[in-house]
């Protein structure tokens, strides 16, 4: 019997920095502490016209399939 797949979908363009994404890599690959297989990076805040902006990078290990 094949192994199923997992895949983690998720649109930068929504991203928040909750780091939702690494708990769920954590729990469903048992990662122990301290590794992390996805990183969330904070870009900002920088100034954009009159505003603040914070973006967010999620930078996946490709351990899981694309």
């Amino acid at each position: 019997m094949s192994q199923r797949q997992k895949y983690l979908l998720y649109d930068l363009e929504y991203c928040n920095g909750c780091l939702a994404c690494e708990v769920a890599c954590k729990q469903e690959n048992n990662i122990p502490v301290g590794i992390k297989w996805i990183d969330v990076v904070t870009l900002g805040p920088r100034k954009v016209g009159n505003n603040l902006r914070t973006d967010y990078v999620t930078m996946r290990c490709m351990n899981c399939p694309s």
